[in-house]
């Protein structure tokens, strides 16, 4: 009686065990599954030390492209900024022509240093730790931490819409974009105190380096 009663002890033990056995079998997969998943994202991502290094090299290949002034068109793409009930996925490319300056040879903190005025080394928003050496011509955002050059804006060549990989008219596409996708600038303009003449203020530029895609020198 005393083997009998210790066989159904051990036999209701044993038959207890099981579903907790299983339940830990389901736990482990799902979690292998969980940590197999999280390690692939990682191993998508870049770690930001080298991206940091990748766009810096960019933007020094960027500049010695520049060259000392010349004019060059510039090709830049984006996502398209769309409103947040959108699902539509596109790129603007734009077209610009532009020169490299350092900030603080611009025409406007030069006039503020000829009159007295304090001048910052760097335009709001943006700062240059780090960038010394690119001498004003490369700024970072303070709240990006996204790598912009300084430039002054020649003429705009215009720019398209890229919707399954092809161009579309804008019209087609305006109500699932934001305003400002479609809001076209108007040239700033000053008078001359002297003359009383109309004058074109300088428009100046900073896009990402990793937007720029393509720069090539204008001969004409």
């Amino acid at each position: 009686m005393t083997e009998l009663g210790e066989f159904d002890k051990h036999s209701s033990a044993s038959d207890l065990g099981q579903p907790q056995k299983r339940s830990i079998f389901i736990f482990l997969f799902f979690f292998t599954l969980l940590v197999v998943e999280l390690s692939q994202r990682e191993a998508k991502k870049t770690p930001p030390n080298v991206k940091m290094k990748t766009t810096l090299q960019r933007a020094s290949e960027l500049l010695a492209k520049l060259g000392n002034g010349q004019i060059h068109t510039m090709t830049m793409e984006r996502p398209l900024k769309v409103r947040k009930s959108s699902e539509l996925v596109g790129t603007k490319r734009s077209k610009t022509q532009v020169r490299v300056v350092a900030y603080e040879n611009t025409a406007k903190v030069l006039a503020k240093r000829d009159a007295g005025f304090e001048r910052s080394e760097t335009p709001s928003g943006y700062e240059i730790t780090g960038l010394e050496n690119f001498k004003g011509k490369v700024l970072r955002g303070v709240n990006s931490r996204d790598l912009h050059l300084n430039l002054a804006v020649v003429r705009g060549l215009g720019s398209e819409f890229i919707v399954d990989g092809g161009p579309v008219e804008v019209e087609s596409i305006a109500h699932e974009l934001l305003s400002s996708e479609t809001k076209k600038s108007t040239p700033k303009v000053e008078i001359d105190p002297a003359t009383g003449e109309t004058l074109e203020v300088q428009k100046w530029m900073r896009p990402k380096v990793a937007n720029i895609v393509g720069l090539d020198l204008v001969t004409e």
